[in-house]
């Protein structure tokens, strides 16, 4: 079963019937999907859950009695907290001999940040933003894999980028935008080998399907 979060506040004075308003429009769901809604509302005081189980609709409310619930950001703020990430790789020449296994051991918490946030717009929806940070992250993530002498990083983001393969693989994009991201990733590696077989493999399955 999927849940969905919506990351902005809900209006709570929304029964039933506007909150699945509320599935179609602003999240583009399908409200009678069988999946989990979730709600909250400004002050994130309290949550409304709602799920159709192929005979009518289940509506939860849950309201606190202290205290706030911990809850995303919206969208943008999401992508440019990936994007923030990112551009704290970038060093300039000069610096790149100054590397350190300091430095890469810093970054695994940096790419965690990343694959968490890049998973967050994908949950929400939001795939040509994380298909952005994606290539973000491929042209200034593998400039420390180039640095270092054994490839090191590569894997941490190969599972970054992962996260928005995946999703790719099921999305109603159309097969052009996916083929022409998949040739700016492949041009944006500047070391040529991370995820390289994947992203030749949905350019070409991609530029078939159009055709």
């Amino acid at each position: 079963m999927r849940i969905v979060v919506a990351v902005a506040p809900t209006d709570f004075r929304r029964g039933i019937d506007g909150l699945a308003r509320v599935c179609k429009e602003v999240l583009k769901q399908d409200p009678f999907g069988g999946w989990v809604f979730v709600f909250r509302n400004r002050p994130a005081t309290a949550l409304k859950v709602l799920v159709y189980d192929g005979r009518g609709f289940w509506l939860c409310h849950k309201r606190l009695s202290s205290g706030r619930f911990r809850w995303w950001g919206p969208p943008s703020i999401i992508s440019k907290s990936c994007a923030a990430v990112c551009a704290a790789w970038s060093s300039p020449p000069s610096r790149r001999q100054a590397w350190t296994q300091r430095n890469f051991r810093y970054d695994h918490a940096a790419y965690d940040a990343v694959k968490r946030n890049l998973g967050r717009l994908v949950g929400l929806g939001q795939l040509r933003p994380a298909m952005e940070r994606s290539l973000e992250l491929m042209v200034r993530g593998s400039h420390p894999v180039e640095m270092s002498d054994e490839g090191l990083m590569t894997g941490e983001i190969e599972e970054c980028l992962q996260v928005v393969l995946e999703a790719l693989q099921n999305c109603d994009l159309p097969a052009d935008d996916i083929a022409a991201w998949c040739r700016h990733m492949l041009a944006g590696d500047c070391v040529g080998f991370i995820c390289d077989k994947e992203l030749q493999a949905m350019r070409r399955h991609s530029e078939a399907s159009r055709s």
